[in-house]
């Protein structure tokens, strides 16, 4: 199998696997008898938790899975919160964004789509909603498409939050954004004296950045009468990395891309046969390519242990490759008796542009407030590095060492 297949099967493979994973942390639910329970909860994404709670009172213990018509709420301890509301006369799980004496929450529906509410001791669970249209509109005497905006979801507020009139200006600019609607719940509960009120403040998306060090070595195919295997020496490769652990996603997943340099630089010697009047003897070959590369990969990450000093991780996804001022010659030299030796030298086009995939395994080193240092392995392919089949797709072998900077 090709490296670029097995390369893509592994990113399929570890998005599918790292989306699946569960992961149980300490939490509670509170069934229908209004016991509570606790012990583990499974800490999955959203839209799963919106549907069903996996609860095991401890790490050896079996999982029960319960629907919203056998809990009243469950949660993570700490952490966010469920309730158990009416959508439609369907029992459902819905976060808790803020929980006082007016209280918001959010629900995401089967197409993934995020729906926010607000129950109050004035007005029943009622959605909050923004909507958008497109309307024609004449505009120097041309009707064009014109896109409005309409707020219904401030006047649900606007009822909410009855008796606060210092909030009015705030609600008349607000938008249907899950940070601003927060927002606009803790100054509600300010307003009201109210020290029930609490805003839940869910994990936030973090981004960080890094730097990357190492050592690189390419090899190739050239076809020249045959499968030549030419690789380079190691070589030095720097770079810059960024690393984003969305707030929405898995403790466990993350996604990063990076911007690499190495010099590449491979030269070979090599046999072959011969050709003409040669064709039963053999010709020497030479090659030298030489190119600068920039490579940018974007990885999807999985770390195996959340916590701790050492966490192992493993990640994969797709890669760009640009190579600048790239050459490229080979020469062949058959000898004949008595005779000029002959000599043809021909020059490959390299192509600029490559795309492939890569993947890697390594250990996050936790520093503290200092940040982390990553060592990994990693591997990674290109399509054909010539124009035609002359030079075959590129792999990559790269021994790196990472910093990333903050906790």
């Amino acid at each position: 199998m090709k490296p670029h297949v097995i390369l893509a099967s592994a990113f399929f493979l570890l998005s599918t696997a790292a989306m699946a994973q569960s992961e149980f942390r300490p939490g509670y639910v509170v069934p229908l008898s209004g016991d509570t329970l606790r012990g583990l909860v499974d800490n999955r994404n959203g839209h799963a938790l919106s549907r069903q709670i996996r609860f095991k009172a401890s790490a050896g213990a079996a999982v029960t899975e319960y629907a919203p018509t056998e809990l009243r709420a469950a949660g993570f301890t700490p952490g966010g919160a469920y309730e158990v509301q009416l959508l439609n006369g369907t029992p459902a799980f819905l976060a808790v964004l803020a929980k006082g004496s007016a209280s918001l929450y959010r629900h995401v529906d089967a197409a993934d789509k995020i729906h926010y509410y607000v129950l109050s001791q004035k007005q029943p669970l009622t959605e909050l909603i923004q909507r958008d249209t497109v309307e024609e509109a004449v505009v120097n005497g041309v009707k064009r498409p014109v896109k409005t905006r309409y707020y219904p979801f401030r006047q649900v507020l606007v009822q909410a939050f009855t008796g606060c009139y210092t909030l009015t200006k705030s609600i008349a600019s607000a938008e249907l954004n899950e940070t601003r609607l927060q927002r606009l719940f803790n100054d509600y509960y300010a307003c009201k004296g109210d020290n029930v009120g609490q805003v839940v403040v869910g994990r936030k998306t973090r981004l960080r950045l890094g730097l990357v060090a190492g050592l690189n070595r390419t090899n190739l195919t050239l076809q020249d009468g045959g499968d030549i295997k030419l690789a380079s020496g190691l070589q030095p490769i720097l770079g810059l990395g960024i690393r984003i652990n969305p707030g929405s996603f898995n403790e466990k997943l993350s996604v990063s891309a990076e911007l690499l340099y190495h010099k590449n630089h491979i030269q070979g010697n090599y046999e072959r046969s011969g050709s003409g009047i040669n064709v039963f003897g053999t010709a020497q070959g030479t090659t030298e390519m030489n190119w600068h590369q920039l490579q940018v990969p974007l990885m999807l990450r999985y770390t195996l242990l959340n916590s701790g000093a050492l966490r192992p991780f493993i990640q994969a996804g797709p890669q760009a490759l640009l190579r600048l001022k790239p050459s490229a010659v080979y020469t062949r030299t058959e000898k004949f008796p008595g005779q000029a030796d002959y000599v043809v030298a021909r020059e490959v086009e390299i192509k600029a542009l490559g795309f492939g995939g890569t993947a890697g395994a390594g250990l996050q080193i936790a520093l503290g407030r200092a940040g982390s240092l990553c060592p990994e392995v990693r591997y990674g392919t290109t399509d054909n590095a010539s124009t035609g089949q002359t030079v075959s797709p590129e792999g990559q072998l790269n021994f790196l060492l990472g910093y990333t900077f903050g906790l």
